[in-house]
């Protein structure tokens, strides 16, 4: 299964401290929330600290057995916490999605191979290779099919008709031989747009809601974590996950540990603020109460 695309590593590390759907955390996504921790607790509070989190989701979670996935997490938290740059969509870009595909399937195709080819033009090569010269101008996009489809929401007994489409243009397809849905795409857009672009695209768990946003006001971007969210109320702009993450967690000004915060001001977990209370009690006068 391909490595799923996070944006930006420290948002969804905080998100994860509160999280409360069913959730199977994968190699991955351990690493990114140990290194976040390794940034806010000593080192012999990770791996409790990790151990908590994962099991927040998943009942079920056990170190013993998950030890591939605590060792590859602990092994990595020393790394740096990665921020990916969000990908631009011109106006341009849209006309020529609508030019091209007339279906609404195959809109959100393209509009995906779009989004993911910019994005390793931008991030993977100008990043994390800077030296590397591409000799080849055109955008090209080399992500499974099926992978594709998944991220576009649109199911995979599609993939005829909306092949069928893409064939009246020679030039978006390379079959690859032998198979016969393997293909390289290579997209009729520019590779880093000169134009302004109309929309950021910060989230591949829900990319074609970005799509979508342009014409329904009632898609709109979280401004904390840039995640793409419902609401009719036109005043709200940060998504669920972020305000419960706001309200509930926090780490305890005195151990270090995660606590679930019972009012917007407290800064220590239970068991201090009765180590404080107790420090202060026995400093009153014999006869009085604090």
């Amino acid at each position: 299964m391909p490595q799923r695309i996070i944006f930006n590593e420290e948002e969804f590390a905080k998100n994860s401290l509160s999280a409360t759907k069913t959730h199977i955390y994968t190699a991955q996504e351990a690493v990114i929330i140990a290194k976040y921790l390794s940034t806010q607790l000593p080192e012999h509070l990770i791996k409790p600290t990790l151990i908590h989190i994962l099991s927040l989701t998943n009942p079920q979670f056990n170190p013993t057995t998950r030890w591939q996935l605590m060792n590859i997490a602990l092994a990595n938290a020393a790394l740096p916490l990665r921020s990916h740059d969000p990908v631009p969509i011109t106006q341009v870009d849209l006309e020529l999605i609508r030019k091209i595909a007339a279906t609404e399937d195959s809109q959100k195709i393209l509009f995906t191979l779009l989004v993911i080819a910019r994005f390793n033009r931008i991030n993977l090569s100008v990043t994390t290779q800077p030296t590397r010269v591409y000799s080849d101008k055109r955008l090209r996009c080399n992500t499974p099919i099926a992978e594709v489809f998944r991220l576009a929401k649109v199911h995979k007994n599609k993939i005829k008709e909306v092949y069928s489409e893409f064939h009246k243009f020679p030039e978006l397809l390379e079959l690859l031989p032998g198979k016969k849905y393997d293909v390289k795409h290579i997209l009729p857009f520019e590779p880093i747009p000169t134009d302004e672009s109309i929309l950021l695209v910060h989230d591949f768990d829900n990319l074609i809601l970005y799509f979508k946003s342009l014409e329904d006001k009632t898609i709109r971007e979280c401004r904390k974590c840039r995640h793409i969210f419902f609401s009719k109320d036109w005043r709200r702009s940060v998504c669920s996950n972020c305000q419960v993450a706001q309200k509930k967690i926090a780490f305890c000004s005195e151990c270090g540990r995660i606590f679930e915060r019972l009012k917007s001001n407290q800064t220590r977990c239970e068991r201090c603020q009765k180590e404080v209370r107790k420090h202060k009690d026995s400093k009153l006068p014999t006869g009085t109460t604090g």
